[in-house]
């Protein structure tokens, strides 16, 4: 059970090194620098912050011995049949047949025609889940929802605190790796929320999946579809 645990949590740590890669890269841009691996060593191996998510990742993971299955805190923010219906991934998507080399090729081009594609979504969630990343996408999609439903009033307000709720509060069961500076903004606008609100958090993410996870999907998955192999 610790072995398994203990990969489950490299995943996040993985997770976690695309967070400050990207947040860093982004902030020298303008210098012409680039930030390498061996600079984020000493902050990602930092003890403090290793226990703390280990305790966390530990905790929402019992049922891999069979002790616990804590159930979604917010089922249906998404639907009973969604693919996102659990809220530590467990319940993987299920993308149906396998993709043509035609399509892995379109996916190849840019995250923006995995998105766009209903199949390539699937294909990417799964990959996701596998990296145990998968709340990243949510978080995408519910605010991707949010804009597009333009909620008004109380409604605009309930919708706006469950994605806080699931996503950005420190206690949530899909905490996103964002910063402090926007948690603290989206936080303050919570009691009158606006449908951009969170939109520099989906950008942020968005920016995460897209160096992160996604060259990972390029690397791991879609050759393979491409070439038939595997």
């Amino acid at each position: 059970y610790q072995r398994r645990v203990r990969g489950l949590f490299e995943r996040r740590i993985i997770s976690c090194f695309d967070a400050r890669m990207y947040t860093l890269n982004r902030s020298r841009a303008r210098k012409g620098a680039r930030v390498t691996a061996g600079t984020l060593v000493h902050a990602l191996v930092d003890q403090a912050m290793m226990s703390h998510w280990m305790e966390k990742f530990i905790g929402s993971h019992a049922s891999l011995d069979g002790t616990s299955e804590e159930e979604p805190r917010n089922p249906g923010i998404y639907g009973a049949d969604s693919i996102y219906s659990h809220p530590d991934g467990r319940s993987r998507p299920r993308p149906g047949g396998r993709p043509t080399p035609q399509q892995a090729k379109k996916w190849q081009e840019s995250i923006e025609n995995v998105l766009n594609d209903p199949k390539g979504t699937a294909f990417f969630s799964q990959h996701l889940a596998g990296e145990y990343a998968l709340e990243n996408l949510e978080f995408w999609n519910a605010v991707k929802k949010l804009k597009q439903e333009n909620y008004s009033g109380e409604r605009l307000k309930k919708e706006a605190k469950e994605i806080f709720d699931l996503f950005i509060d420190d206690d949530a069961d899909k905490l996103i790796n964002v910063n402090g500076r926007l948690k603290l903004s989206i936080r303050e606008a919570i009691d009158d929320p606006s449908p951009d609100m969170f939109d520099d958090a989906q950008k942020h993410v968005y920016g995460l999946m897209k160096e992160g996870a996604y060259q990972r999907f390029i690397t791991d998955k879609i050759q393979i579809y491409i070439t038939g192999n595997g």
